[in-house]
């Protein structure tokens, strides 16, 4: 993340709304042909940010799996641990 916090999303959300200003700024077009493009653009970002969404869901479920499957070796170390110190103590 960068040092303002705004992270890959916000970046590209800001990045986005300053484009569409510059856009509309410089570009000479009817004012229903501006609202037919802006709205066009707000499909295409709802879109990318829906996709984005979908991607972290999924690395976060992989992380979970990977998160969920170290502790349960670390149980399974543990417990082997445990009882080979039971058996040490009983010598």
């Amino acid at each position: 993340m960068d040092k303002f916090g705004y992270g890959l999303l916000g970046t590209f959300v800001i990045g986005a709304v300053v484009g569409a200003s510059v856009g509309l700024l410089f570009a000479p077009q009817k004012g229903e042909d501006t609202r037919k493009w802006i709205g066009d653009k707000l499909n295409d970002l709802e879109g990318e940010v829906e996709a984005m969404g979908r991607k972290l869901k999924t690395q976060e479920s992989k992380a979970e799996e990977t998160l969920n499957k170290k502790i349960q070796d670390l149980e399974k170390q543990l417990g082997d641990l445990l009882k080979k110190s039971k058996t040490a103590e009983s010598k």
